[in-house]
């Protein structure tokens, strides 16, 4: 095989070992992503003016220089996937500026509320936009300097019923689902057409240029189209109006993409475990608590069954590498992924992995 990922000394069995995951199985143990310092890493200095975040958002240098420090501090084992994007908004903002908002900085990205938001058009997606130019612009410059070490992902976007309740506030969308259903529900549908169709464009764009392998932010190979999909905003809603409201957008979407993992964020969202794996080609379920660090891992093994039970395979980061062993003891290597917390070295990690490797045969 000729490697695309020239950070990946395991590609090939890493490949292997993820579509094992994708369709349920394994090869011998779980899939485990586990990354390493590299201390032999010099990390650059930024030497450009001094940009507030939402000016480095645009700054394609900035983006080069980022992408360079983030991607080659680390050794990338097992089956994690050596892989950027442009981190544009927190990763929150963007479907929210191409439906006509605006967003500001604190610790992270936050969308500004908009007045009349239920009254807006959203816009058709235009490839020749003033936005999309400046951000193809900083992956031009990320492809200089990944060349052909790793993978380079479309950009992350936030799903549309959450944007809009950014948009025109949560309080105000409870009240708009019930008084204005409909208008809620033109423009959910019409601003996940936008993000279907803007994955599309950056997914063909960067395909063009050799980089098909996809991986969200998880360092989880997809080789083809895949994203995290999910929907925070959920929390608040019953399981009937997840059906009417999330359910019809989450199917277009998970039709979309060839592999399906959903960023199950907080327990509460349980309630709606069946309606999500009844989604077209939902695969997977990246399961992510409130606090999760400080959870046993005992104390979800029952969602845990029931999901595998659902025929989806689990995503799970944890916390120690004890807790990796336990759960590969309890759930068994099929259909898992593990993402273990970062090893100051390669022979620690190694280790971890040989750990893991024997819980399987007891």
């Amino acid at each position: 095989m000729t490697p695309r990922l020239r950070l990946k000394n395991n590609e090939e069995e890493a490949r292997e070992r993820s579509r094992a995951f994708w369709h349920g199985k394994s090869l011998g143990r779980p899939g485990l992503i586990v990354h390493a310092k590299d201390k032999s890493f010099k990390p650059i200095e930024w030497k450009g003016a001094a940009l507030s975040k939402k000016e480095a958002d645009f700054n394609p240098e900035w983006h080069e220089w980022s992408c360079y420090n983030g991607l080659f501090s680390n050794k990338y084992l097992a089956e994690a996937i050596p892989s950027v994007t442009v981190n544009f908004g927190s990763h929150l903002a963007m479907l929210a500026i191409l439906a006509g908002a605006d967003y500001e900085y604190d610790d992270s990205a936050w969308i500004v509320p908009k007045d009349n938001v239920l009254e807006i058009d959203v816009p058709k997606f235009d490839p020749n936009c003033e936005l999309i130019k400046k951000l193809e612009d900083c992956f031009e410059k990320i492809i200089d300097v990944v060349e052909d070490k790793a993978a380079i992902c479309p950009p992350i976007m936030l799903d549309a019923i959450t944007t809009l309740s950014m948009m025109h506030t949560s309080e105000e969308l409870c009240v708009s689902l019930v008084e204005e259903s409909e208008k809620v529900k033109r423009l959910t549908q019409d601003m996940t057409t936008l993000n279907m169709d803007w994955f599309e464009h950056f997914y063909r764009f960067l395909g063009q240029r050799g980089y098909t392998d996809n991986t969200s932010w998880y360092s989880l190979l997809s080789e083809g189209r895949m994203d995290a999909m999910q929907c925070d905003f959920s929390v608040m809603l019953s399981a009937d109006m997840y059906e009417e409201f999330v359910l019809p957008d989450l199917k277009r979407m998970s039709a979309y993409f060839e592999n399906g993992i959903y960023h199950h964020d907080g327990v509460e969202q349980f309630r709606f475990i069946e309606k999500i794996a009844s989604a077209p080609k939902m695969k997977v379920i990246q399961w992510n608590p409130v606090n999760w660090q400080n959870i046993p891992p005992e104390e979800h093994l029952h969602y845990y069954k029931q999901i595998k039970e659902l025929g989806l395979s689990l995503y799970i980061f944890t916390k120690s590498v004890d807790d990796a062993v336990y759960l590969t003891k309890k759930l068994g290597p099929d259909g898992l992924m593990l993402t273990l917390p970062m090893f100051e070295c390669e022979e620690d990690a190694n280790a971890a992995i040989s750990r893991i490797q024997a819980a399987c045969k007891k």
